[in-house]
């Protein structure tokens, strides 16, 4: 599944990034995830479970040609 962000994301400074756990269980099949770049050496990398209807405003489907 590929889908494609339709609005920006943007993450305050001062937001608290907590570690992440070395393992993680997911339910089902509507998890997607994207790595970010914030420098020539660090990433970051956000998940998005989309099973909620509300999400639809936030992400479409990506269409191959």
């Amino acid at each position: 599944m590929r889908k494609i962000l339709k609005k920006d994301i943007i993450i305050p400074a001062g937001t608290v990034m907590e570690e992440a756990p070395a393992k993680v269980e997911r339910m089902g099949d509507a998890h997607v995830g994207c790595t970010v770049k914030l420098s020539d050496k660090t990433a970051g990398f956000f998940s998005y479970c989309l099973k909620e209807d509300l999400l639809e405003e936030w992400f479409d489907d990506v269409v191959d040609e």
